[in-house]
């Protein structure tokens, strides 16, 4: 089984009827190939897991929910300080996925020894997850989101 340590930034803005915010997060996932599909495990968010016949789609899945998640959350919260709440609640590490991550940063091969869907994979150093949440006064007044704004995936570097 080949399990990939990967670090993501997903940005996404909710809305509901009482406010409007922008969602950015850092997280971690594990990568795993088990029972012929990839499989994304959230380590934050934890918990959270979708797959696909590759780590692309797989990632995708899992991006996908995440933003559902919080889509919903936005909508069952009262207020904003609900919402940041819950959102962080749900965010929170999965601490056997958090050691499952640590072991494939380990054992994370060599550029020439990765599987093809990883290799021109961007390197970065691991990081702090983190969780941001941002009260929009209104969309039609927020500008777009620069590169390093979006979303991201990359494979960490062993320290």
């Amino acid at each position: 089984m080949q399990s990939y340590p990967i670090l993501f930034r997903i940005v996404h803005a909710v809305r509901s009827d009482r406010f409007e915010a922008l969602v950015a997060t850092d997280g971690r996932a594990l990568m795993v190939f088990e029972d012929d599909e990839w499989w994304c495990h959230g380590v934050e968010p934890g918990g959270l897991t979708d797959h696909g016949d590759g780590p692309l789609v797989a990632f995708e899945a899992f991006r996908l929910s995440f933003r559902h998640v919080l889509d919903d959350l936005a909508e069952d919260s009262a207020m904003l300080e609900d919402f940041q709440r819950d959102a962080r609640m749900f965010f929170s590490a999965d601490t056997v996925e958090e050691s499952n991550w640590n072991k494939a940063l380990d054992l994370l091969p060599s550029a020439a020894d990765l599987d093809e869907a990883f290799r021109n994979m961007q390197r970065m150093s691991p990081r702090p997850s983190a969780m941001t949440i941002r009260i929009l006064r209104s969309y039609a007044d927020e500008p777009m989101p620069t590169a390093a704004d979006s979303d991201s995936v990359a494979l960490p570097v062993a320290a």
